[in-house]
């Protein structure tokens, strides 16, 4: 048992031992660590850090240098350069100033420059009859010129010289470009007084040049399109085309449409073609519609082919439609006047057959606008011959209104015997012409029976008792035929009720205008032979009491 104890207490021994051993050498190996960190930190600290403060006192050393020549420098600009600066942004300014003034030297020196080359190029451009380049050239140097104007130089002399030699070199070309245009449309017309219209228009010639941009024979020709792009782009072209209108209107369309027996004929000359006028054998005194429209149009289609028909580069409004312009008013009211009011028919059966003039003068319009004469324009032409009806209206009462005034004019000392015998042929009843609804026909036959029966009461009454028959008298033979033209006129009226029923209340209209005239005009012109002829005094009163009587028994159909 001891002896167990005794080896238990050993070993125990042992370990303790052993253990203490192990820690004293951990200890000792790190107490050797600690030594050599704290050589390195004392060796770091102690022994490098002389080096590092000699360096560090250096770069203070040098950056305390550097402050003080900064600090030295800037005295110094503030000191000396600072002045000089001022000089110096003063002499820049001079210099750009300077700059600016060159440029703007050298601008007009440039603007100069091309005006020059411009009235040279013009100068040329003249001399070889190019128009439209000659014209470009002045309209350019026209821009410089304002372009340096704006710019403020309208002071220099240079600029008034080339300004009067700019407007020096317009006129030229106007002058030139009215020459040219004298040389490409020629008129040849008669001077002498003695002439009547047909012979002058006979004797008339317009030339219109065919010289074409390919054509360089005859030089002493100009070209037409040339002249007249140019004449456009020198704004003298819409008073040259005005001119011409008004001669063609003058020379060309006015004695057309007054002389029936002359027609235009266009005859082919060298370099150019001439429009003449020939004589035909015509018995009528006026032109027809139909043939003043051919005529016109032959004349139209020969401007359109060698002047009117140049395109002059807007769209808008064409050479032809510029003419119009100028012409087609004047010409319309001339061929309206001249032409269309002798057409207008006199009876009511030529009435019916005046289709004929409404289609001619519908396919003489869409012509003129193929041609580009009348462009979205309304033709007076058209309102006119649409009108048909009231123009025959009104011609138709004037005719008779003037007939009925000659005859009220005329000796009263002729005259006719009239009595119970003379009896005018009844007028047609209006209300059959005007169809009416067969409601009111026994209407309309109650009043004939009773109509009938009227008369053959009276027509069995002796003479002297009917008061509705005129006994025998003499009258004049003037009244005669006047109230026969009455009667003939509410016939005619009667006949186109129903056609044309405005026509027909015109005419009965001028019936009763024609007895009021007669009240007017008789007794005053005739009033000095009514005071001194007693005989003239009586048939002047059965005149009237004859009047009178037709009036009172006029058939009830003309009221």
């Amino acid at each position: 048992m001891s002896s167990f104890v005794t080896e238990v207490l050993a070993t125990t021994g042992r370990l303790e031992k052993d253990d203490l051993v192990k820690k004293t050498g951990k200890l000792s190996k790190r107490v050797e660590d600690i030594k050599g960190e704290i050589y390195e930190t004392i060796t770091q600290r102690y022994v490098d850090f002389v080096p590092s403060m000699n360096t560090t006192l250096d770069l203070t050393t040098r950056v305390n240098t550097l402050v003080t020549e900064v600090d030295n420098l800037n005295n110094k600009i503030q000191n000396e350069v600072q002045a000089q600066l001022s000089t110096s942004t003063s002499e820049f300014q001079d210099l750009q100033t300077q700059l600016r003034r060159t440029n703007t030297v050298l601008a007009v020196l440039g603007s100069l420059y091309e005006i020059q080359q411009a009235l040279d190029s013009h100068h040329n451009d003249m001399d070889n009859q190019q128009f439209i380049s000659a014209a470009a050239r002045l309209t350019q140097i026209q821009q410089i010129m304002e372009e340096l104007q704006e710019g403020g130089y309208c002071e220099l002399k240079i600029l008034t010289a080339l300004g009067i030699e700019l407007r020096v070199r317009k006129e030229n070309l106007i002058h030139t470009l009215g020459e040219a245009w004298a040389k490409a449309v020629v008129w040849n017309i008669p001077r002498a007084k003695d002439l009547n219209d047909e012979d002058r228009l006979l004797k008339t010639e317009l030339r219109l040049t065919t010289v074409t941009a390919e054509d360089a024979t005859l030089p002493g020709t100009p070209r037409m399109t040339t002249l007249v792009r140019a004449m456009k782009d020198m704004n003298v072209l819409q008073e040259k085309l005005k001119v011409f209108a008004r001669r063609c209107l003058e020379y060309i369309f006015l004695p057309l449409v007054v002389l029936p027996n002359v027609s235009p004929k266009v005859v082919t000359m060298m370099q150019s073609e001439a429009l003449h006028f020939d004589k035909q054998s015509s018995s009528k005194e006026t032109v027809v519609p139909t043939d003043l429209y051919f005529k016109i149009n032959t004349v139209l289609e020969y401007f359109n082919k060698h002047l009117l028909g140049i395109d002059v580069g807007t769209p808008d409004s064409s050479l032809m439609t510029m003419f119009s312009d100028y012409l087609w008013e004047d010409l319309s009211q001339a061929i309206i006047k001249g032409c269309l009011v002798h057409s207008i028919p006199r009876t009511s059966q030529e009435l019916e057959k005046y289709m004929e003039v409404i289609t001619a003068t519908e396919e003489f319009v869409t012509s003129l606008e193929n041609l580009g004469f009348l462009h979205g324009k309304e033709s007076a032409l058209m309102r006119y011959v649409k009108e048909i009806n009231v123009h025959f209206a009104n011609k138709k009462c004037q005719d008779i209104l003037a007939f009925a005034r000659d005859l009220m004019t005329s000796e009263m000392l002729d005259t006719v015997q009239v009595g119970a015998s003379d009896d005018m042929a009844p007028l047609p009843n209006v209300r059959e012409l005007l169809g009416q609804q067969t409601s009111k026909k026994p209407k309309v036959k109650q009043e004939e029976s009773t109509t009938a029966a009227f008369e053959a009461t009276f027509d069995s009454m002796p003479e002297l008792q009917c008061p509705f028959r005129l006994p025998v008298c003499r009258i004049s033979v003037t009244v005669d035929k006047l109230v026969k033209l009455a009667y003939a006129t509410l016939c005619e009226a009667s006949e186109v009720t129903t056609s044309n029923p405005g026509c027909a209340v015109q005419m009965f209209y001028a019936v009763r205008d024609m007895f009021e005239l007669f009240m007017e005009v008789v007794p005053c012109y005739h009033e000095e032979n009514l005071k001194k002829l007693p005989h003239l005094t009586a048939v002047h009163y059965n005149n009237c009491f004859y009047i009178a009587h037709h009036l009172l028994t006029l058939d009830p159909g003309a009221a």
